[in-house]
Order: C-alpha cells, then sequence, then structure tokens
C-alpha cells in the first residue's frame, strides 16, 4: 500500500517554533485605577504552556517597545525549552535552541543581510559566556571552539530541518545561493521523513533549484523514510523540467520504485497527472507493474476516479498496453475497485472500450473497411430512395435509416480514439459518383453548347481525386523527422542552465514542442504550425499540408459551380421542361420526376460547396492573420471560461488535448483522512493527495493551469499577427522556424 506520510508542506509549516502570533502576557487590573501605570505586565505562570509563539527576528524586534522586547526574550526561550521537552530529543547542539529557531526564520524571510549579522551575534554570544571549570564546562567550551560559519548554517530545528531547507520552501534563490557558497549541507535528511534539501526543491516543483542543487553535488539517488527518491517527488508534483534534468543526471525511472514497490507510473495516475504517466510509460517503465498490494497503476487510477489517466492507459498499444485483468491481492480487478468506488464516467468508459476492443476481432483493417463502405451506402441508399421510392414512404425510410446510422452503428462500432473513414468516403465518393453521372448522362449533350465549363469540370476533378488521396497520405509537418530525442534533450539542458525559457516536452513523442505545436493522438504525432485534425481526411492540418488543403477546398468549390452550370445547360437542353420563371415547383417537380438523380447530388453539391467554400476562407484567413484555427478555439474558450464559471474544458475535441488535472505547489497530503484504511480492497492508499494546501497554490486550480508542464499556456491569441504581408510571407518562406523554434520571441509571455 502506498504510505500514510505527513505532507511535506505540512512538514515545512507546522513547526512548534512557528506559531501564528505572538502570545502577550496579561496585563495587571490595579485596585486603584486612578493611579495604573502604563505597560504594567504580570508574566506567564511559569508551568503555563505557551500554545503558539511567532518567531520574531532581529529586524522585526527593533520595532517593538523595549518592554516587549525583553518579555519576548523571555518567552522565547520558553517557547524553546518547551519545544525540546515535547521532542523527547537530547538537544546536543552548542547553540541554545531560541537562537537556532531565530536563525530558521530569517532564512525563510531570505534576507541574507540580516542572516550574515546574526550569524555574528551567535559566534559572539557564545564566546562570551563564562563557563565553570568542571566537566560539563569544559565540554561546552569544546563545543563552542568548534562554532563556524559552516556548522551555523547546519544548525537543525528539532525536526532536522536546517536554513537551506527553509530557503527552498520559500523559493528565495539568493538566500539559497549565499548557504550553498557557505558550505550548506546538501544531503542533510531531516528527522521526521528523511528529507533532504533536493527533495523539498522537487515538492516545490521547481527545477532551477534542482539544478542548482545537483550542480553544486547534491545526492541524487538519496531516498526518504518511505524510499521517495527527488524523481519520485518530482513526479508526484508533475515537474516534467525536474524529472527530465534528474533523468540526464542518471537517474533511471524504470528502477525508480519507493519500499512498497510504487513506481512513478503509480504515482502520477494516483495523482491524476495522466500526460506525466504517459511520459513515464514512454520512457519504458511498465505500466503493468504490481505494489506490494498487487495493484497496478490502472487500479489506482480507477480507485481516484481520473478518467483522464484511465482514459490514456487504455490508449496504449502493442508491447506499452496494460493488461485489465490483473487482480490486486483481494481478488480484485481494475473495474472492480471502480464499482466500489462509484466512479460511473470511468465504468461506462470501460464498459465502451471493452466492447470496442472486442469489435471485429480487433482487426483494425476490417474495421476501416467497414466504415468505408458504410460512407459509400450513406451516399447511395438514401439517393436511391429518394429516387425509386414515393415520397410518402421514402421519407420515413430515410428517417428510420438516420436512426439506425446514429443510434446503433455510431454507438455500437465507433471508435472514438481510432480514425475513421465514413466521413472521407462520403466525401470522395459522392464526387465520383456525381463524376460518372456527368461523363455518362452530361456531357454528351451540352459539350457542345458551352465547352469552357465542361473543360473546368474535368480539369477541377481529376485535381481533386489526386490532391484528396494525397492529402490523406501528405505529412503535416512530423516535427520527430526534424529533431531528434537526444537533441531535445540538449536543448532542454542548455535552455535551463542558460535560465532561458524552458521548451515543452511532449510526452508521447519525446520531444521538444516547438511553439504553436501540438500532439495528436489520433495521428500519433507532432505536427508544427497545428491548426487541426479534419475528420474529411483523418489527418492534421499543419505548415506542410495547409497549404495543399486549401487548394483541394478551392477546387471542390469550382467543380461544383462549373458543374452547376453544365447541369442547368443539361435541365435546359430539354424542351418538354417548364420556364423556370413562370412555376419553380412546377419547374422542380418535373426535373425531380425525369431526372431524380441528378437534381439530388446537384442540390448536395451546393450545400456541400457552401460549408466547404466558407471553411476555405476561414483557411486564408488563418494565414492573413497568423492565427490557427485551433488558436482560434482556444481563444473561445478562454473567454467563455472569463465570463462562466471560469476553467477552461480541455483542448481540441479531436486531438484530445488533455489538461491533466491537479496542480498545485502542494496538492496532496500524506495521512489524510480521505484514505478507506491500509490493507482493503478498496483503500486509497491509507492517505490523501488532495487536501488543502498550506502554501497558495501557484496554478490557480483551473484545468486550463493544471497541467502547464506539458501544454501551451496562451493568454495573448494575436501576438503572431505582424501584417497581412508579413504573415504571408512567414507562411511561404519561413516555414522551417516552426520546426525548431521553442522560444516565443513575438512576445513575453510564455505560449
Amino acid at each position: 500500500m502506498i504510505p500514510t506520510q505527513t505532507p511535506p508542506r505540512q512538514q515545512m509549516m507546522n513547526h512548534n517554533h512557528q506559531p501564528q502570533q505572538i502570545q502577550q502576557p496579561q496585563q495587571i487590573q490595579p485596585h486603584q485605577p486612578q493611579q495604573q501605570q502604563p505597560h504594567q505586565f504580570r508574566p506567564l505562570d511559569e508551568n503555563a504552556e505557551i500554545p503558539f509563539l511567532q518567531i520574531v527576528t532581529p529586524n522585526q524586534m527593533i520595532k517593538l517597545p523595549p518592554m516587549f522586547q525583553e518579555q519576548y526574550k523571555q518567552l522565547l526561550n520558553r517557547w524553546s525549552n518547551q519545544c525540546i521537552k515535547k521532542s523527547g530529543l537530547l538537544y546536543t547542539q552548542a547553540v541554545p535552541y531560541n537562537q537556532v529557531l531565530v536563525l530558521l526564520e530569517i532564512a525563510k524571510n531570505g534576507d541574507i543581510q540580516e542572516y550574515r549579522d546574526f550569524i555574528q551575534v551567535i559566534i559572539e554570544s557564545n564566546q562570551n559566556k563564562d563557563g565553570d571549570e568542571n566537566e560539563e564546562s569544559i565540554q561546552q567550551q569544546q563545543q563552542q571552539q568548534q562554532l563556524t560559519l559552516k556548522s551555523i548554517i547546519n544548525l537543525i530545528d528539532l525536526e532536522g530541518n536546517t536554513s537551506i531547507h527553509y530557503a527552498i520552501m520559500r523559493k528565495n534563490k539568493a538566500m539559497v545561493s549565499y548557504l550553498i557558497d557557505c558550505g550548506a549541507n546538501l544531503d542533510i535528511q531531516n528527522l521526521e521523513e528523511g528529507h533532504t534539501p533536493l527533495h523539498w526543491a522537487c515538492i516545490k516543483a521547481d527545477s532551477s533549484f534542482v539544478l542548482q542543487l545537483v550542480e553544486n553535488g547534491a545526492d541524487i539517488h538519496l531516498t526518504d523514510k518511505r524510499g521517495y527518491n527527488a524523481l519520485l517527488h518530482a513526479a508526484q508534483y508533475n515537474e516534467v523540467n525536474s524529472v527530465r534534468y534528474l533523468i540526464e543526471k542518471g537517474l533511471d525511472p524504470v528502477q525508480c520504485k519507493d519500499i512498497q514497490l510504487h513506481t512513478a507510473v503509480h504515482w502520477t495516475s494516483f495523482q491524476g497527472h495522466a500526460n506525466m504517466a504517459r511520459y513515464f510509460i514512454s520512457l519504458g517503465v511498465d505500466p503493468n507493474a504490481q505494489d506490494i498490494q498487487g495493484r497496478t497503476a490502472f487500479h489506482w487510477g480507477c480507485i481516484k476516479g481520473h478518467k483522464q489517466v484511465v482514459s490514456m492507459l487504455c490508449s496504449f498499444e502493442g508491447q506499452d498496453s496494460i493488461d485489465k485483468t490483473i487482480r490486486d491481492n483481494d481478488g480484485k480487478t481494475a473495474y472492480q475497485l471502480a464499482e466500489s468506488k462509484e466512479h460511473y464516467e470511468i465504468i461506462d468508459y470501460l464498459d465502451t472500450k471493452l466492447k470496442d476492443d472486442k469489435l471485429f476481432g480487433g482487426n483494425e483493417r476490417l474495421y476501416h473497411r467497414f466504415w468505408t463502405v458504410m460512407g459509400v451506402l450513406t451516399v447511395l441508399v438514401p439517393t436511391w430512395i429518394l429516387c425509386y421510392v414515393p415520397v410518402i414512404f421514402g421519407l420515413p425510410l430515410l428517417a428510420v435509416g438516420g436512426y439506425f446510422l446514429k443510434n446503433y452503428l455510431h454507438l455500437n462500432y465507433w471508435v472514438p480514439e481510432r480514425n475513421n473513414w465514413l466521413l472521407p468516403s462520403i466525401l470522395y465518393s459522392s464526387v465520383s459518383i456525381w463524376y460518372l453521372i456527368y461523363l455518362l448522362r452530361i456531357a454528351p449533350l451540352v459539350m457542345a453548347i458551352n465547352i469552357f465549363p465542361n473543360l473546368i469540370i474535368n480539369a477541377t476533378s481529376w485535381y481533386f481525386f489526386y490532391f484528396f488521396i494525397r492529402l490523406t497520405k501528405e505529412d503535416p509537418g512530423t516535427i520527430s523527422k526534424h529533431i531528434s530525442k537526444e537533441k531535445s534533450n540538449e536543448n532542454f539542458m542548455n535552455a535551463l542552465s542558460s535560465g532561458r525559457q524552458i521548451p515543452l516536452i511532449c510526452p508521447t513523442c519525446l520531444i521538444n514542442r516547438p511553439i504553436r505545436s501540438k500532439h495528436c493522438p489520433s495521428c500519433k504525432g507532432c505536427f508544427a504550425r497545428f491548426d487541426h485534425h479534419c475528420v474529411w481526411i483523418n489527418k492534421c492540418i499543419g505548415i506542410n499540408n495547409q497549404a495543399l488543403f486549401i487548394t483541394v477546398l478551392f477546387s471542390y468549390v469550382i467543380l461544383v459551380i462549373s458543374g452547376f452550370i453544365v447541369t442547368w445547360d443539361y435541365f435546359k437542353s430539354d424542351s418538354n421542361a417548364p420556364i423556370l420563371s413562370e412555376s419553380y415547383i412546377q419547374s422542380f417537380l418535373f426535373y425531380y420526376t425525369n431526372y431524380p438523380f441528378i437534381l439530388l447530388f446537384s442540390i448536395y453539391g451546393i450545400g456541400m460547396a457552401i460549408w466547404i467554400g466558407k471553411l476555405a476562407i476561414s483557411q486564408v484567413l488563418t494565414i492573413l492573420f497568423n492565427k490557427t484555427t485551433y488558436e482560434q478555439i482556444q481563444q473561445i474558450r478562454e473567454f467563455e471560461s472569463r465570463q462562466g464559471h471560469g476553467h477552461s474544458h480541455g483542448g481540441d475535441q479531436q486531438c484530445n488535448h488533455s489538461h491533466g488535472s491537479g496542480g498545485g505547489d502542494h496538492g496532496h497530503s500524506h495521512g489524510g483522512s480521505s484514505g478507506s484504511g491500509s490493507g482493503s480492497g478498496s483503500g486509497d492508499h491509507g492517505h490523501s493527495h488532495g487536501g488543502q494546501p498550506s502554501l497558495p497554490s501557484s496554478s490557480g486550480g483551473s484545468k486550463k493551469d493544471s497541467d502547464k508542464s506539458f501544454h501551451n499556456q496562451q493568454t495573448n491569441f494575436d501576438m503572431y499577427h505582424r501584417g497581412v504581408v508579413n504573415n504571408v510571407k512567414e507562411f511561404l518562406f519561413d516555414s522551417q522556424k516552426f520546426y525548431f523554434q521553442t522560444e516565443n520571441i513575438y512576445a513575453d509571455s510564455r505560449v
């Protein structure tokens, strides 16, 4: 079972010596009010326990009245002695504990000059003490003689935390640098959990401190009392930059396990960090590894109700695919644990996933062929019904067929995570069928009437046929073809060490993601200047194929317009046709009766041309104003989140842009009350990871920001617009930068 543990954040904050307010002594009420003297106080009873005491630094002390200063010193002495007595520890440090408390408080505040001055105060106060000539005083004098700058900055409180622990907790880089230069012990472990300063740097989710500590000699392999090393701590807090750095420095994520055999995938799945879990699986961590309770990461995702984690784990195929049938030590599968926790959304998802896995015997090629045939039938069957079945019977048949397609085939044979050839088949087959009708019926009669539109039809038809097929095969701009994993890691290390903007990493491709790029799980790749995933060609649109995509769209529009012209000439060639201007209804009924196939395809083509023409214009505008379709969608969601309930609902639907969950500085609590106990079949590790934080959370709690380690946090969606001419030049002649540029040169905000 995953251990119970005092929360790192609580451990850093809930010290006996760090109360919330100064307890002032009670004022004496004199018998004669007229003779009352100001500032007359009665000291606390010597046996009274001090409940809290705020540690006051020298710079804060000088602002207090002298009488308060003297009384506070007395309280501090009593407080320090009380803390030692309560701890039950033998205090052996050469410096009085009250001075240690003040020193650590100054380290928290980050005032280096005050810290230096107080070190001098400690040295002088210990040198001026008069010792007796007995054995105890001689030993004390020997300890005092050993007081040096290095020994003072490594003084610990009763929990074993030093000045550098607290400087890291407060993210005070100047103080950390000063302490390192003065010889701070970077591998000292505190008493309660065995945390080193490096562990706290990982818990605080700040890779710059991790870099600073490791480069100055901190041991990355040290583990705390629960077996967590620095990588496991960073993984729990979704700190991918620290994880990447530690891996580059030699930590093997495959070998990292705590004392209860939890891997990094266990912890990230438990915490709800779907992308971080994906990252570790891509690095080779076994998703089917079992902990001491026999549970896999899939079990913990189901127990905690993290659907994004569950769907992510189910998306892996091949050797990384999860085994859903594994049972824990209590004989329960992940599905049964989800049922016991009443996570119905996950239960429904797993039911659907199980059905999808059994679909067509797992034969994906058969799956695509089935939906390709369904696409052709979707074009032919309704047309045949409208042509040869009376309307009174045809319309109900169409309604039944539509209901069958939507509520049976779509619900039972459609897998959302897979590319599906239904829509591409509908579009391609409809154009092909219309072109055959044109060649066999229309062209022989109208070629001599007006040859120009007929030439356009033939040219645009073959252009559409060829380039539509090519679009389904064309590379949208795969980034992994231009940069290797090794080069990505090198660039990451250079950016981290130089203090530049750190590139985002794709947790699947394991490469740095340039700005404006995105990973598409349907196409299984990261693409430069990602625009959108087009379900009509089953391909993403990126910098490499957007121009071709636009030309294919316009070719379809031109094809429909020229086809409408020749179709109209064909209708007019019938001498029995009524005059259109005299009766539109009569003309429509005449053509529907005599040329139903041609009329229906003409109406269908016009409707499709209007929609595709609108899409083509919007694609041109994305180039002219340098704002992709995906960025426009994100901008709308950002606006809606500000106007509505304050958070974004994830990413693009087609590409499953996942934003994960969680994301505070210290978003979990070890030993919380939400666990159901250890050893039970449906236990929650015996502790909670979603407790109230003791420190302000840096994430803001929104889904948009919750997985900022892996996803762009764009707020200014017009930053790339530099004028229409410059935008077009960039698209046509400067596209290579979209494969490599990981830093935003257009604005200061991170994108």
